[in-house]
């Protein structure tokens, strides 16, 4: 099996993966293969540590090879050690000049608030690769952390359907792009004050949308019911659902998206109320 079958494994079934891998270290205890399959096991279950040991191993097996320190640089990043990420992933890049490695240098400035480096390497992997999601991703964190909202929330798009941000897709409808006079479902993500800050937003898409559906977690059904009128509110976040067939969808976006449209400027943000209290509370 080559890597591409080993990542279809392991994303599918990570522990037969790691048995797998584990018998041919019975036979060959230097497999640098086996050794990096188990690494990543652990590393995508976030056993940092243990990974980070692992991956070790492989750069000692395998100095040459820039995967390992790159991948070991993300363990160190995992358990809150830029300055040592960073170092691993500067390796990696003398190594093997790749958009991956640029971004993840990115990634490494960002977390440490160094905007003006964190945007040199992002803006670096995208001239190597002007698709790369991790880049625009951080890109979007970075200009945001700054105040440079239009910016930010334009590459802001690119974590939907990353580790954090669930990209849904109820019927065949495409991503919402702001245009008017459309039923569009906006879906609830991240954290539930994400949830509850990013729908300020809702009655600016009520007003252009003919109509607007908001899935949301269960505990803001009746919150949202008395919030915002007309809107049609599901509280089924994370289950599995029937509702869609009731609507004629004709677009979809992540409700953390939607500042893009409606939040470009300070100014934007006017502080208006948005919420309706239980009256009988």
């Amino acid at each position: 099996m080559n890597f591409s079958d080993w990542d279809a494994l392991i994303n599918e079934d990570p522990d037969e993966a790691a048995k797998r891998a584990a018998r041919t270290l019975d036979e060959d205890p230097e497999n640098a293969l086996a050794l990096f399959i188990i690494a990543t096991v652990y590393s995508r279950a976030e056993r940092f540590g243990i990974a980070a040991n692992i991956f070790t191993r492989i750069t000692q097996i395998k100095p040459e090879r820039a995967e390992p320190w790159n991948n070991l640089g993300m363990c160190y990043s995992g358990m809150g050690d830029n300055a040592k990420a960073r170092a691993l992933f500067k390796h990696a890049w003398s190594l093997a000049k790749t958009a991956t490695f640029a971004a993840n240098m990115g990634m490494a400035y960002h977390s440490d608030k160094d905007h003006a480096n964190a945007t040199k390497w992002c803006n670096r992997a995208l001239e190597l690769d002007p698709n790369c999601r991790s880049a625009k991703a951080t890109l979007g964190m970075t200009h945001l952390a700054q105040g440079q909202w239009a910016t930010g929330w334009k590459y802001n798009a690119a974590s939907i359907g990353g580790k954090f941000r669930k990209n849904i897709q109820y019927l065949e409808e495409p991503m919402w792009e702001g245009h008017p006079g459309q039923t569009v479902v906006f879906w609830g993500e991240q954290g539930l004050g994400d949830e509850i800050m990013y729908a300020s937003c809702i009655p600016d898409a009520q007003r252009e949308c003919r109509e607007v559906i908001l899935e949301c977690d269960k505990r803001l059904t009746n919150l949202y019911k008395r919030s915002f009128p007309g809107v049609h509110v599901y509280g089924t976040r994370g289950q599995q659902v029937e509702w869609p067939d009731k609507h004629k969808i004709d677009a979809r976006l992540a409700v953390g998206q939607l500042p893009e449209f409606y939040r470009p400027h300070t100014s934007s943000c006017t502080g208006t109320p948005y919420l309706v209290a239980d009256p009988a509370r």
